[in-house]
Parts: structure tokens; sequence; C-alpha cells
């Protein structure tokens, strides 16, 4: 199972800017539409395409920060449209928010987007991703800036970085070309710099990172 986005404390509710579009590509309507009506309460700009074809039809007509993109729509894939998308010159944020992320696809895709985030998801949740894709299109990564932050090395950084690409500690052990027991003990050496007792503490403190520098 891929890790999902663990619940914290909101400081920034209603502080969300209208300059911040979103693109939600899913052609579960009642699903998009409802995701839309959270991101304008919070203050985004939302936008629904329920196939590839709109999406991209969107994306040569309007600028998004980020894309909130499910991988099965219809007879098309969410992968067709991250390919698409691989040679834009301002490529948005992509999330990846899905009840099918198997492994296969996870790290088929490790790399061309940023987060993983398995259905259902909260609204609450829903918005402090976005907050952190957010950030990442304006310029800063969160995940840099946590690692900074916390002083962790490299190497730590890449477990961590695979870890919010949503891989698990054996396909982070194959990228990265070590054994298990030495990703193990990245963990450990993060938990302890960083104060946390868990890889879900940590991937949520990190969004909360990225969220707060926003604020």
């Amino acid at each position: 199972m891929v890790w999902g986005v663990p619940t914290w404390p909101d400081r920034r509710r209603g502080r969300a800017s209208m300059e911040t579009r979103i693109l939600i590509v899913d052609d579960e309507a009642a699903i998009a539409r409802a995701w839309a009506r959270n991101l304008k309460r919070a203050g985004f700009a939302a936008d629904v395409a329920a196939s590839v074809g709109v999406a991209k039809t969107r994306l040569e007509t309007a600028t998004y920060d980020a894309i909130l993109l499910d991988l099965n729509l219809c007879q098309e894939r969410g992968e067709d449209l991250i390919e698409q998308l691989s040679g834009s010159r301002r490529l948005p944020a992509i999330a990846v928010v899905s009840g099918h992320l198997d492994s296969g696809r996870v790290v088929n895709l490790c790399g061309k987007v940023d987060l993983f985030v398995p259905k259902p998801v909260g609204a609450q949740d829903l918005i402090r991703v976005v907050r952190f894709l957010a950030a990442k299109t304006a310029g800063g990564d969160p995940t840099a800036a946590f690692c900074r932050a916390h002083g962790l090395s490299p190497r730590e950084s890449e477990v961590l970085a695979a870890a919010a690409w949503g891989l698990q500690n054996k396909e982070i052990a194959a990228r990265l070309g070590c054994e298990l027991s030495t990703v193990i003990t990245y963990w450990s050496r993060i938990f302890e710099k960083a104060g946390f007792h868990s890889r879900n503490e940590v991937l949520a403190s990190m969004l909360h990172h990225g969220s707060a520098d926003r604020a």
C-alpha cells in the first residue's frame, strides 16, 4: 500500500491564494465536483477534466500550478497525460490520486510525479496536498527544504524523496542499489534527526513543512 496523507493541525485554513490554479483530472464526476468545491472554499481556483483530451485542451489554454490526476480514466490512462506533459516548458506539480496504485505503476512513474495519494482522501488532506504542490511549483522544493532543516545526508535525502514518490523500502533499496537493511538504517537516522518514530510521521511533517512555507 502506498502511504496516505496523515493529519496534522492546519494553521492556514482559508488563506490560500486564488492565483493558485488546480486541474482535477478524474472521470468520477461526483468526486471531481466535490474536490473542486472544497478547493474553491479554501481559496484555490479549480477546474475539472474528465478525460486526457479535455485535460490537454485545458492545459493548452490556461496555466495550472498543480494537477490532481486519477490513473484510470474510462478507456484512458493517466500515464498518457503525464507523457504528453513531459516536454512542457512549465510542468505543473502532479499528485496521482487514485485507488489503483500498484507497485508497478508507482515505479514506472517514479520521478515523473510529485506525490502518490490513495483514494479515498478527505477534504482537509486534499487541501494539504494541494498546498504542498503549490509550494513546489512556486519555486521551493518542500522535500529539499525539509532535508536541509533537519540536516539529512544526501543518501538519507534520496530515501525520503523516494518515499514521497510512493516507493516502499524494498523498492527504495533496488532504486538506490543497496540492501534493504541499509535503507532501514537510513530511516533510523532520519527518525533520530527529525525527531519522529515512523515513516508516516516524517512524510506528514514534510508536507506540513511545505505548507508552512506558504503561510
